[in-house]
């Protein structure tokens, strides 16, 4: 589902107003992640757990159906499309052979794992620095949703201004940005500071998945958008996987016995965005010419 919105996004928007486009996509994802751990925590708390699957079953067929009768997709099937795996193979490479795009599934590649290696463990890491451990989950569902919140109203805002500015300019600066806000999450004494800087990320990483997403579209012709957002959902699914065995990792070497040690977590991540911010601000170019979606029909 999220490939073929972003495919579809990507194909229809104007090349000039990708950054807005991708953003917007972005600020719809973060809210629907803001408003659906509260929605689902009220009907558990409500009516249990089975209304849950019931609710989420008829939203996503509204979706569906939404798409279905409100969307009016233009599209003209090529005069000879590969057919079967050997086809498949054959786009694939065109897409990993275009100039740039295997460093933007770099980039989000190392964006995601940075972003999700903490959320395993931070209802853990909660739980230690509250006077009242057994909320630990009502906070972590507001340090997330809160977040989600931020990036939901940064994504929008930098957007737009990554079709003024440039997307090299602000994937670099929200990256360093979130290293930056990272470091201080290994030193918070309380939840309330941890809530407050959690929402910083948010910010920052507002800005840092839509403009990847802006980024590959320029960089691929349009017909390939849906094996480009195909594979792009592929890395950030990949690397979501990756991140909790990465931080489980961390915490496993850097605990001292009988003591577990979660704050190193910030650090690592927070080293993480350095390098990813570091490798886009080294490789990109920093004048954005007209790639190869700037002209494709």
């Amino acid at each position: 589902v999220v490939s073929a919105a972003n495919s579809m996004v990507a194909a229809a928007a104007p090349r000039e107003r990708l950054g807005y486009a991708m953003g917007m996509m972005q600020t719809a994802a973060w809210a629907g992640a803001s408003v659906g751990p509260m929605l689902g925590g009220a009907l558990e708390f409500f009516f249990g757990y089975r209304l849950s699957f019931v609710v989420t079953a008829a939203l996503l067929l509204a979706g569906g159906l939404l798409v279905l009768f409100g969307v009016r997709e233009r599209f003209t099937p090529p005069a000879d499309p590969g057919r079967g795996l050997r086809g498949m193979l054959a786009t694939w490479r065109e897409v990993f052979r275009a100039p740039g795009v295997p460093l933007a599934y770099f980039l989000r590649f190392s964006a995601w794992l940075g972003r999700t290696m903490l959320v395993p463990f931070l209802p853990l890491f909660i739980a230690t620095i509250t006077v009242k451990p057994d909320l630990a989950g009502m906070y972590t569902g507001l340090a997330i949703g809160l977040a989600a919140g931020s990036s939901t109203l940064s994504g929008v805002v930098l957007g737009r201004l990554s079709d003024r500015v440039g997307y090299r300019v602000i994937l670099v600066a929200s990256t360093f940005a979130c290293a930056a806000f990272y470091v201080p999450m290994a030193f918070v004494t309380n939840v309330l500071q941890l809530i407050f800087v959690n929402v910083l990320i948010g910010l920052a990483t507002g800005g840092v998945l839509p403009a990847i997403s802006a980024m590959l579209a320029h960089l691929t012709p349009r017909a390939a958008a849906g094996s480009v957002y195909g594979i792009d959902n592929s890395v950030a699914a990949a690397s979501r996987a990756l991140a909790p065995m990465v931080a489980g990792a961390v915490v496993t070497l850097t605990s001292l016995p009988g003591q577990t040690d979660y704050r190193t977590i910030f650090l690592v991540t927070a080293a993480l965005f350095v390098l990813t911010g570091a490798v886009a601000a080294w490789r990109l170019p920093r004048r954005e010419g007209a790639g190869p979606g700037q002209g494709a029909p």
